[in-house]
C-alpha cells in the first residue's frame, strides 16, 4: 500500500505550537515543511531544531509556497479565520486550534469556505481524543448511563497562568472544552443559558466564570472556571479539572487525581500523562493521537468523524450566549 505523506506549514511557534512542531515531526506520514511565526527567533529556533526547509515571519508567504500541502493554525484566537481562511484560499487542507474562530459568522463563512473547496479541515477539541473522555463518550452512547440528567465540569487553573490567557473571555477559551463536551455527549441543543462573572484581578476579561445551560432534553449542566489557584499546586500543568455525568442508569466521573506522584525535596510533583507526556523520547497522548486521526482524514480523503467542523461552531454560538448572559445578568436564549 502506498502512503501519502504530506508537506505540513506550522503557524504559530508559541507555548503550544512547539507541542505541535514535536508531535508533526515524528508523525510517518508527516513532512514538517515550513514553520512561521513573527518572532524571527522562534523561527530560526524551530527551523533548525526540526530541520525546517522554509522559514517565514510572513504567513502569506508561506500560503503562495505551492510544495505545501496543509496548514496548521495554532496562531492566537483572534488571527483563526484570517490565516485559515488564506490557506483554504491557497488550496491548502487546514487543522485549526480551537476555538475555530472568535467571531460565530467569521466560524460560518470558514466552514463554508472549506465545504465548497472540498478540502479537509478539522477544528482541534482535543478532549475528544483524551481516552478518559472517549471511553465515556461511548458508555453514554451504548446506554450505559441512560437518559442524561446533570452534568457538571470544572476547569480551573493557577492564578499566574492568567496573564497569559487574558487576551480571550474564559467562557470563549477555557470553558469551551466543557461545551464541546457537554454538546458531544448529549447530543443535544443548548436552549438557554444564565452566567456570572467576576474581575477579581481587574483586567479586562473576567478571571471567574460560571454558569449554567439547559438542554432542550431536560439536562442541566453547569460550568466552573477559576483562574485562582496557588502556583505551587503539584500538578505540572497547573489545572483542577472535574467531570461528573449523572444519568438515570449510573453515573460518572473524570477528575484530576494524578495517576503519578513524585515526592521529592521541592514537593510532590505530578506529570501531565495524557495531553502531550513523552515515551522514549516522543510525544504521546491526546494530542499525538488528534493529529494523527487529523492525518488519517488527509488519508483518506474524508472529514473527520470525530469533531466535525459544524460541531465547533456550535460551542462557539453556546459560548457566546453564556458570554451575553454574563455581562447583561440575563438568561439568553441560544439562537441560531
Amino acid at each position: 500500500m502506498v502512503v501519502d505523506r504530506f508537506n505540513f506549514g506550522l503557524v504559530g511557534l508559541g507555548w503550544f505550537g512547539k507541542y505541535h512542531a514535536d508531535v508533526l515531526f515524528n508523525l510517518p506520514q508527516v513532512n514538517l515543511t515550513a514553520v512561521c511565526d513573527l518572532k524571527e527567533n522562534l523561527v530560526s529556533e524551530f527551523g533548525e531544531k526540526y530541520r525546517v526547509k522554509y522559514r517565514y515571519t510572513d504567513y502569506m508567504d508561506l500560503m503562495e509556497n505551492p510544495e505545501i500541502q496543509v496548514v496548521d493554525v495554532v496562531t492566537t484566537e483572534e488571527s483563526h479565520f484570517e490565516v485559515a481562511s488564506e490557506a483554504l484560499k491557497h488550496g491548502k487542507h487546514v487543522f485549526i486550534e480551537k476555538p475555530i474562530t472568535t467571531k460565530v459568522s467569521d466560524a460560518e463563512a470558514l466552514v463554508s469556505q472549506a465545504r465548497k473547496s472540498g478540502l479537509i479541515m478539522m477544528v482541534g477539541h482535543i478532549l475528544r481524543f483524551d481516552v478518559r473522555y472517549a471511553y465515556l463518550k461511548e458508555e453514554i452512547d451504548k446506554g450505559n448511563l441512560g437518559e442524561l440528567i446533570h452534568i457538571y465540569c470544572r476547569r480551573n487553573s493557577i492564578s499566574s497562568w492568567f496573564g497569559q490567557w487574558v487576551r480571550l473571555n474564559t467562557f470563549l477559551n477555557t470553558a469551551i472544552h466543557d461545551i464541546d463536551l457537554i454538546l458531544w455527549y448529549s447530543k443535544d441543543k443548548v436552549e438557554r443559558v444564565y452566567a456570572e462573572q467576576r474581575f477579581f484581578k481587574g483586567i479586562r476579561n473576567p478571571d471567574v466564570g460560571c454558569a449554567i445551560l439547559s438542554m432542550s432534553k431536560g439536562t442541566t449542566c453547569i460550568l466552573e472556571n477559576v483562574w485562582h489557584l496557588p502556583d505551587k499546586i503539584p500538578f505540572r500543568y497547573s489545572h483542577d479539572y472535574r467531570l461528573e455525568v449523572i444519568g438515570s442508569r449510573a453515573a460518572a466521573e473524570i477528575n484530576v487525581q494524578p495517576v503519578l506522584s513524585l515526592w521529592t525535596e521541592d514537593g510532590m510533583i505530578c506529570p501531565e500523562l495524557f495531553y502531550w507526556p513523552r515515551l522514549y523520547g516522543n510525544i504521546v497522548g491526546a494530542l499525538s493521537e488528534e493529529l494523527r486521526h487529523f492525518v488519517h482524514c488527509l488519508s483518506t480523503r474524508r472529514q473527520s468523524d470525530i469533531i466535525k467542523p459544524e460541531e465547533s461552531i456550535e460551542a462557539l454560538r453556546v459560548a457566546y450566549a453564556i458570554v451575553e448572559s454574563a455581562e447583561t445578568g440575563k438568561v439568553v436564549e441560544v439562537r441560531k
